[in-house]
């Protein structure tokens, strides 16, 4: 059936260039493909995991052949010492540092949502072990190795690498350098999103700084060398649907046994819970 679309598609434009036939029949071959998985991933609660994941596969796969123009490209820009520092400072967004800033603020100032910090750490612990886990069984190679490895690598859980003077594997998490090996996705952008996700659904008002943020750790990134494009985009993708479903399942504030310390009119109370 998706091959008699294709052929149906060509001879439809007949009458035009071949190179237009042939991309309207590639293009028909995609939607083919990829259509019915999208129609998938919307059906019910799982839209609010699947298609964040599709999307970010979908831009990943697209990336991929041009990572090393583009991080090239990134760590070619000039940048002055100030300007270095500061986004150096932002990228942590995401990181420790700043979950404990944000959830001492939420403390101090939003009584009523403080059990929501437990969903928020939930959402953290569960991000970061599905990253570290994708880390190990991706076993990409980061840009710094780019004299080894081709941007298009992929050692996965098995293949080894020559780190530190010693033949590593991804999964040598203690062994001194292994992390070079573990380029995607980008856990600093994975994280990043999970908070935006808490401060979107808790504060609306922050979502323009919320949505902000999280671009400017993937690109913070890729600008020092840290990750490719593509580990950023898969990062993201994993942080979003994680994020809510944690967050809109009230992943924390159930395991505490209080569902009902949600405030009325919280947005987790007007989304479904999410089937397994």
């Amino acid at each position: 059936m998706l091959l008699r679309s294709v052929r149906i598609a060509i001879d439809y434009n007949r009458g035009l260039a071949l190179p237009i036939r042939v991309g309207h029949g590639a293009w028909q071959f995609i939607a083919g493909v990829t259509g019915p998985i999208w129609a998938w991933s919307g059906r019910g609660d799982r839209s609010i995991w699947a298609r964040p994941m599709l999307v970010a596969l979908l831009i990943a796969a697209v990336l991929v052949p041009i990572d090393g123009v583009v991080s090239s490209g990134a760590r070619a820009i000039p940048m002055g010492g100030d300007v270095r520092r500061v986004l150096i400072w932002l990228q942590e967004y995401g990181g420790l540092a700043s979950l404990v800033v944000v959830a001492v603020v939420v403390w101090l100032l939003d009584p009523a949502n403080r059990r929501r910090l437990a969903d928020l750490a939930v959402a953290v612990v569960a991000s970061s072990a599905a990253v570290f886990a994708a880390k190990i069984l991706i076993g990409r190679p980061r840009p710094a190795m780019a004299d080894l490895f081709s941007t298009g690598s992929f050692l996965g859980p098995f293949g080894a690498a020559p780190v530190e003077g010693a033949v590593r594997h991804a999964w040598d998490v203690f062994a001194p350098g292994v992390s070079n090996l573990q380029s995607m996705p980008s856990s600093h952008t994975a994280a990043a999103v999970v908070l935006s996700v808490f401060l979107c659904r808790l504060y609306p008002r922050l979502k323009p700084l919320a949505i902000a943020m999280p671009i400017v750790v993937g690109v913070c990134r890729v600008l020092f060398g840290a990750h490719y494009a593509s580990d950023v985009a898969v990062g993201a993708g994993m942080g979003l649907a994680i994020g809510q479903v944690a967050l809109i399942g009230c992943w924390g504030t159930r395991m505490l046994g209080r569902t009902d310390a949600i405030p009325d009119g919280s947005p987790a109370q007007q989304v479904p819970e999410t089937r397994a």
